[in-house]
């Protein structure tokens, strides 16, 4: 099967999704299918700089390389589109890979907005494709005993802190995991941001408003 990857210039698109997921399974022999026989994955990488992406294709002897995006979705016998461009680009690309009927697979977050995430539901269900979304985060560890405490009834006690200090921009990923987290409610997900430790450190209205002012 082969499968159009856009955005594998990415730090995220090559490493995480390229080399540690379909060229894997490449290399591994495809994926195996119950019977016993395997299903082959050759991608087809598209990225707006030539030097790069002919780059990445020659290091992992990769055949299929393109720069037009509307060249790569009009391969017949490529029929999954997976996206992992900037969220900004994700919803016009993945409007366009609809369109020609591909089977669509996304990195979080879908879209910039619910009605844009809501509009690319709605024309994936319109088109009868399969379409799925990188969830793998929900997996991890850390937030499986969120979960699991959230469950017991402890979302009003739990406080999001950060210690960290050697890469501060984690702290915003640890955020917007939070944020995106399925299993937490818009109330939990500010409790645990905000609203409990404004409640532990005792803080006054005044304070409170300050802080949302900010």
């Amino acid at each position: 099967m082969r499968i159009v990857m856009n955005g594998v210039t990415g730090r995220m698109g090559y490493r995480q999704h390229l080399v540690r997921s379909i060229l894997a399974i490449r290399d591994d022999g495809g994926v195996l299918r119950p019977d016993g026989t395997r299903l082959q994955v050759e991608p087809v990488i598209v990225g707006r700089n030539r030097e790069k992406i002919t780059e990445i294709a020659r290091k992992h002897d990769i055949d299929t390389v393109h720069t037009d995006l509307d060249a790569a979705l009009a391969e017949d016998d490529a029929p999954v589109y997976f996206d992992s461009l900037v969220t900004s680009e994700r919803k016009k690309t993945i409007l366009r890979a609809i369109a020609t009927g591909k089977h669509v697979y996304t990195e979080k977050p879908i879209a910039e907005s619910v009605a844009e995430g809501q509009e690319l539901a709605d024309a994936a269900r319109a088109a009868g494709i399969v379409n799925g979304v990188v969830h793998d985060k929900i997996y991890l560890p850390g937030l499986i005993k969120l979960k699991r405490l959230v469950d017991g009834g402890f979302s009003k006690r739990i406080m999001f802190g950060s210690d960290q200090t050697a890469w501060p921009q984690a702290i915003g990923l640890a955020i917007r995991t939070i944020e995106q987290a399925p299993f937490l409610t818009a109330t939990q997900k500010r409790d645990i941001l905000y609203n409990n430790a404004a409640r532990f450190l005792r803080l006054t209205k005044e304070q409170i408003a300050r802080d949302h002012a900010r």
